[in-house]
């Protein structure tokens, strides 16, 4: 008898093809500062949400953004997880020319609490959508 792995997909690494199984849409669970307001991203009419297309974390990758530290504590490589599976970010524009700003050049902005929000939910997201639901599990 053969078993059936519980899982959503399987990418083809050896491909750089988007899997619709891996790459995905993510409306970040972020405020921004907007005019001396703060308004939630996902309060937004949807048109207008800032969303980002992004590639789940696969068995692969398991090892490459955790780390035990000399101190005994754990750290998540947040941002090496938004670099490496970040492919979009659409309706954030870029602080200083009109135009949408890029997943690297979201990176590199400084002084942006919002962006370091964006970066935080987004790796959290892609963290806890790498486990299967139980519903998921069952099928």
């Amino acid at each position: 008898m053969a078993i059936k792995l519980n899982a959503i997909g399987v990418s083809n690494i050896d491909k750089d093809k988007a899997n619709p199984n891996i790459r995905h849409k993510y409306v970040p669970d972020t405020d921004f500062h907007v005019n001396g307001k703060i308004i939630g991203n996902r309060e937004l009419d949807e048109d207008d949400q800032v969303y980002v297309i992004c590639d789940h974390i696969v068995a692969a990758d398991n090892d490459k953004y955790g780390r035990f530290k000399m101190d005994g504590s754990y750290h998540m490589g947040f941002v090496e997880i938004f670099k490496d599976k970040v492919r979009e970010i659409h309706n954030l524009n870029h602080p200083t020319e009109d135009r949408e700003i890029t997943p690297n050049e979201l990176l590199s902005t400084f002084g942006s609490s919002d962006a370091r929000a964006i970066i935080v939910d987004v790796a959290k997201h892609l963290i806890n959508s790498s486990e299967l639901s139980e519903d998921e599990a069952k099928n």
